[in-house]
């Protein structure tokens, strides 16, 4: 919050970097997806029912392209 702050400039003067900010916002969508997929990991792990998660990972892949499990 800090950095996106500098880039705003300062109170006495709005100095907007707008190609910073998107690509700041690029950075954030990215970092987004990978915790959402990672979420959706571990909600999968805790759901998953198999007497054993190691046997599991023989009938089931993740597909980090699309962040969706694959049977």
């Amino acid at each position: 919050m800090d950095e996106i702050a500098g880039i705003l400039g300062s109170e006495k003067t709005l100095d907007v970097d707008r190609d910073l900010l998107l690509n700041k916002a690029s950075e954030l969508d990215e970092t987004i997806q990978k915790l959402v997929a990672m979420r959706d990991g571990l909600q999968h792990a805790a759901t998953y029912t198999v007497p054993n998660h190691l046997d599991g990972l023989k009938v089931s892949t993740f597909n980090e392209s699309s962040s969706h499990w694959r049977y």
